[in-house]
């Protein structure tokens, strides 16, 4: 429920990334970082941290595993080219592999394909309630989310936000 995914690739393999909600929501990463290889992971714990810079400053996102298991592989053309994390999130863009003893459990505990769809649904929702106040959300109406809409937010409802939908 802290917009990653994992996809089984083997029994105890899975593909892991932010999904679309989040991709559209943030503005591409000026850095991403992943766990070193060969290291542990949790479900539901620190995992990915995005960063976003520009003249203004710097922030940061922490998203959480959304298996445990350890780190067997990371996506260097992700790191390298953080924007396929928006324009391909569950493709090209995904950002490490874990491998886990216990892979059927963890992929137990997360939301399947329609239930991840209600979710999402569910999210933006939530999104027109929190940016309503704020008059930037400019889809009210229930339209599709501006892209990168968190880009815009001041450093408070920034780190609002990031605590609501990412739990960071």
């Amino acid at each position: 429920p802290a917009h990653t995914w994992a996809a089984a690739e083997s029994d105890e393999v899975a593909r892991v990334g932010l999904d679309a909600f989040a991709a559209r929501l943030l503005p591409v990463p000026s850095a991403v970082a992943t766990p070193k290889l060969a290291r542990w992971v949790s479900q539901g714990g620190r995992g990915i941290t995005l960063r976003f810079g520009d003249s203004s400053g710097e922030r940061e996102v922490t998203l959480l595993s959304p298996v445990d298991g350890e780190v067997v592989e990371v996506n260097q053309e992700a790191l390298k080219n953080p924007s396929l994390l928006k324009s391909d999130p569950y493709g090209q863009g995904w950002l490490m592999k874990v491998r886990s003893p216990d892979m059927s459990v963890s992929l137990r505990n997360l939301f399947e394909s329609e239930l991840a769809a209600h979710w999402i649904e569910e999210s933006m929702s939530r999104l027109r309630q929190f940016l309503a106040p704020t008059a930037l959300a400019v889809a009210q109406d229930g339209g599709p989310m501006v892209d990168s809409l968190a880009g815009t937010l001041k450093d408070d409802a920034w780190k609002k936000l990031t605590a609501e939908f990412f739990r960071s």
